[in-house]
């Protein structure tokens, strides 16, 4: 690009960074990171910031993931709701729940509202951690701000599957509205691992 006498712009960054991280080649993402920071005249944008936060939490790498989001934050980039799901959802999926809840805590305490995705990572990661009550408080505050979907459905009745709460999980399916194939699996699924074959 430079030797055709053209900078390259941060959406160029961005998009090769991007690039990378679908790839699963963070190594090379974190090269193109470096000599982003490192350019006189292009600084990393927030949408800079998200590319990398989302795509090391999707290679595993959540503690650098961490590393960037407290960079960003301390280089006064405000954090969007793409970055706390991103995070959120990273932590969740890594069974950091107290890293999960202290994003999220965040994310509502600076007046970011979530949206279902952001529910719904937070939903699953509760359920993984086997903390069925406070599955329910987020499922209860949810509904009120009508942020559930077909796909928090799923998610919610596989966690009470999979910790044991059959009857709660068939009052869920009793009361659900839309279904897709996915629900109907994990429900098929989740009968049959608690021992309800003929149920």
């Amino acid at each position: 690009m430079r030797e055709r006498g053209v900078e390259p712009d941060v959406v160029c960054y961005n998009m090769i960074i991007d690039g990378f991280f679908k790839r699963g080649d963070f190594v090379k993402a974190g090269e193109m990171w470096e000599r982003l920071l490192r350019e006189e005249l292009v600084f990393p944008s927030v949408v800079s910031y998200n590319v990398m936060i989302s795509g090391l939490c999707k290679c595993g790498r959540f503690s650098e993931g961490l590393e960037i989001w407290e960079r960003m934050k301390k280089n006064e980039r405000k954090c969007d709701l793409f970055t706390y799901s991103a995070l959120i959802h990273g932590l969740s999926e890594a069974g950091d729940l107290g890293g999960a809840r202290k994003v999220y805590e965040e994310m509502v305490g600076r007046g970011v509202r979530p949206d279902v995705v952001t529910c719904n990572a937070m939903l699953n990661g509760l359920c993984k951690a086997g903390n069925v009550e406070e599955c329910f408080e987020l499922w209860e505050e949810m509904g009120k701000c009508s942020l559930r979907n077909v796909r928090s459905y799923n998610i919610f009745l596989k966690g009470l599957f999979e910790n044991g709460k059959v009857d709660d999980a068939m009052m869920l399916w009793d009361g659900l509205l839309e279904a897709d194939s996915a629900t109907y699996g994990v429900v098929v699924h989740g009968l049959c691992w608690n021992g309800y074959v003929n149920r």
